[in-house]
Parts: structure tokens; sequence; C-alpha cells
């Protein structure tokens, strides 16, 4: 028996995907020039370490770009928050809030998500192409930049319906992923200035507050031969 209650609007979900495209096309020409073409521009290489080529680019561009594009994917998708006259049209619509909210959602995260894929796919085919057997750490590459494309993007959602601003959401959003390991690190300033004899303890626990921090702190490329993505 069909729901008489829906959770999801095909018609806002199509809209907020046709609307703001461009920052989904960006996102994944981006990775397509940083994965696969620069995977293709190494083939030549006798001395070529493809799985170090691929997990590198976790901690270099996966680094910046996961957060830049889920925070602007959120910012797009609920910008229907940031105005009275959107916000009214909205409510004023035949969908519920929880539709409205995982419909935009979708239509913010998906896209990211189709990006990675396209990026996997390619850099797997110009692998194969290139007779190097590249899988695994492909799809240990897809697996990290999915995870940080999905919390990343949680997180900017958050910071969407907790603002309803397009100022505020991304200032929100940068302190949410770095002021708790800024203030950890403010709290062991007074200790290693007065207290004679006393050990930084180096990684603390409001590192583990701050993803962002965490990660480049923490996520690296072992350069062997098969090449290991290591996390702290």
């Amino acid at each position: 028996m069909k729901s008489a209650r829906s959770f999801f609007s095909k018609a806002v979900f199509l809209k907020a995907l046709l609307r703001f495209w461009p920052i989904w096309a960006a996102y994944a020409f981006i990775w397509m020039l940083a994965l696969p073409v620069q995977l293709m521009g190494g083939l030549d290489r006798p001395n070529l370490n493809a799985a170090w080529e691929v997990l590198s680019t976790v901690e270099l561009t996966a680094l910046w770009l996961c957060p830049i594009a889920a925070c602007a994917a959120a910012l797009a998708v609920f910008s229907h928050l940031y105005s009275e006259r959107a916000a009214n049209f909205a409510a004023s619509l035949p969908v519920t809030r929880e539709g409205m909210f995982l419909s935009c959602a979708a239509a913010g995260l998906l896209p990211l998500l189709a990006g990675n894929a396209l990026a996997f796919l390619a850099a797997l085919a110009v692998s194969f192409a290139g007779g190097y057997a590249a899988l695994a750490p492909l799809a240990q590459w897809l697996a990290a930049v999915s995870l940080e494309t999905v919390a990343y993007f949680g997180i900017a959602a958050l910071c969407a319906m907790l603002t309803g601003h397009t100022v505020i959401m991304p200032l929100l959003f940068i302190a949410a992923n770095t002021a708790a390991a800024a203030l950890g690190n403010i709290a062991l300033v007074v200790p290693r200035t007065f207290c004679y004899g006393f050990v930084n303890p180096g990684v603390v626990w409001s590192e583990a507050l701050s993803p962002f921090i965490w990660i480049l702190n923490n996520v690296g490329t072992s350069h062997m031969a098969d090449g290991v993505l290591n996390g702290g």
C-alpha cells in the first residue's frame, strides 16, 4: 500500500539538480584533471607508481576540494532558506518539510558522489589501458573521498539549516571544521608557558572534533611499492 506521506519530491530534486549543475560539473572536471588525466600523463614513465599517484590525491586534492565542494553544494541547494520570499514560497509547496530537506540534500550530495564515481571509472580505464592493476588503490580512493564528501556535506547541510544565511553559513562551516582544534591548542598555551617540564601531549581530543584538522594531520600516503593510505 502506497504511503500518503511522501518524503521525497522529484520536482524539487530535479529543479535543484539542473539549476546548480555548474557546481557538479566543476567538481567532476577538477577530479578528472587531478586523477585520470594526471595518471594518463605519467604512463610513459618507466618507474610510475600508479598506486601512489592515485592515493596521493586524497591528501593533496581531496583535502581542499571535498570541503569546498560540499559547502558550495549545501549553500546552493538550501538557498531557499536565505530570503523570506523564497522561504515562504518553499513552505507553500505541497511538500512536507522532511520531503523538502531530503530532496534538496539528495540533489546536493548525489552529484558529488557521481563525480567521484566518474573519476574512478575514468582512472580505472586509464590504468588498465596502461597495463597497471590499480583497482585496489582506486577502490580505496573512492571509499576515502566519498566518505569525506558525505561527512563534509552533512556538516554543511547542518550549518545551512541552523543559519539560513548566505554569509554566516560558510563561516560556521569553517568554524565547525577548525574551531575545536584551535581552542584545544590555545588551552595548551598556559601550561606550556607557566608549568616547568610540561610535555605537549601532541594530538589532543579537540582535533577529533575538527574534521578538517584531523584529516590534515592524520591522513597521508606512504610512498611504497604498492601505495598505502594511512590514517592516524
